[in-house]
């Protein structure tokens, strides 16, 4: 099936949201019209607002107006996420960090969100960026030039009906993965309680008590010396509080440097220095395959196995409760907390007998094995989702 190419802005309104300065912190209040920002096309939920602005305002930015069946696409830091907006949300404006775009009667909506999150697109987007720290889409002039391939309405619909259903499949993967988590953190939460209440008074252990090695700070290097030699450990290594070892950045040292900043399986790190939102972020290390190093941002601890299990420590360093305790401990710069080694030693939790942690750890193992077999899955409908979105704007999925 042949697609006519068509220039974005010939099937689309553009409105880049209002500069800075007319949205500054003494236009909101507490409650009115909402102002809708990046988090609400990065994750696609319009329910939390957190900034709201009176109607003489909104009256004043009126053509910043969210609609139902706009787009919205985030324009700087995370750039590119596009969310479809939902009927039912709350009557607002968009910030200066997003952009909107109402889709003409020629180009179905989701037709349009697919191809907006497909990497044709992508491409398209990350080459016409600029920035170096935080990339911004240069303009949009640029965007309304982006060339989509654009079948019949009735073919465009039939394109988004088959990847809604390939869609829901991942979605449903992703649903089982999301009630595995629940049930660990059910599981943790039955055995222990609340760490921030202690309902079962288990004795309050400072972490100096049971940290075997560190806290120990890591290693600084200039960005000249990234590019080869060995793996480092980095804020962006950790996913779902497990260090990912596969794809880390590398960065060349000597063997002092190796031996002194050497971290191994089993190790935890702790983010020292980040947003208050990322400060204290901890990661656990999984079973390596070569010598690495973790970055200066970060703190190595290994705790005592003979009163910890490692299980259970990733669960009570993950959780709101010492969370809680970093963000008091705090030391705020310009843009940046940080939390030093004496903090750490301080910190306080709940520490159960050594057997009931390793109950729970067996327990949690058994969830972890079901929610193995969920990921796979989620990988296979991923790939079969991204295989569809690739031939569907190539003019392959319906011919």
């Amino acid at each position: 099936m042949s697609m006519t190419l068509t220039k974005l802005g010939g099937v689309c309104n553009f409105v880049r949201g209002p500069f800075g300065g007319a949205l500054k912190k003494d236009c909101f209040v507490q409650s009115g019209f909402a102002v809708y920002e990046q988090q609400h096309a990065i994750y696609r939920q319009f329910s939390t607002i957190r900034y709201y602005i009176d109607k003489e305002k909104f009256e004043e930015l009126k053509r910043f107006e969210l609609r139902a069946g706009d787009l919205i696409m985030s324009c700087s830091g995370t750039m590119g996420k596009v969310a479809k907006v939902p009927k039912g949300i709350e009557k607002g404006i968009i910030n200066q960090a997003l952009l909107k775009l109402t889709p003409s009667e020629n180009i179905n909506l989701d037709f349009l969100t697919y191809w907006m999150e497909s990497k044709s697109f992508q491409d398209q987007l990350s080459g016409n960026t600029h920035g170096a720290a935080i990339k911004n889409i240069a303009s949009v002039k640029i965007l309304k030039d982006l060339e989509i391939p654009l079948p019949p309405l009735p073919e465009q619909q039939k394109i988004a009906a088959i990847l809604d259903a390939a869609d829901k499949l991942k979605q449903k993967d992703q649903q089982l993965i999301e009630k595995y988590n629940t049930l660990s953190q059910s599981l943790f939460l039955d055995m222990f309680g609340d760490p921030k209440l202690n309902p079962k008074k288990w004795k309050l252990s400072y972490l100096h008590e049971v940290i075997e090695d560190g806290p120990q700070n890591g290693l600084y290097k200039p960005s000249k010396d990234y590019g080869s030699g060995a793996p480092i450990i980095r804020i962006d290594s950790f996913h779902n509080s497990i260090v990912e070892t596969k794809s880390l950045k590398r960065v060349n040292i000597n063997e002092t440097e190796l031996s002194n900043f050497e971290i191994f399986e089993n190790d935890f790190v702790i983010n020292r220095v980040n947003s208050p939102s990322h400060l204290g972020k901890c990661g656990l290390v999984p079973k390596i395959n070569e010598r690495m190093v973790y970055e200066s941002n970060m703190m190595r601890v290994k705790f005592n196995t003979k009163k910890t299990n490692i299980v259970f420590m990733l669960s009570i360093l993950s959780s709101q409760y010492l969370k809680n305790q970093i963000l008091n401990s705090s030391k705020d710069a310009v843009n940046q907390s940080s939390i030093n080694q004496k903090d750490v030693n301080n910190f306080t939790i709940p520490l159960p007998p050594i057997n009931l942690q390793n109950q729970f750890a067996e327990r949690i193992q058994a969830i972890e094995s079901q929610k193995q077999q969920a990921q796979a899955s989620l990988q296979k409908s991923e790939d079969l989702f991204n295989s569809l979105l690739q031939r569907a704007f190539k003019g392959e999925l319906t011919a």
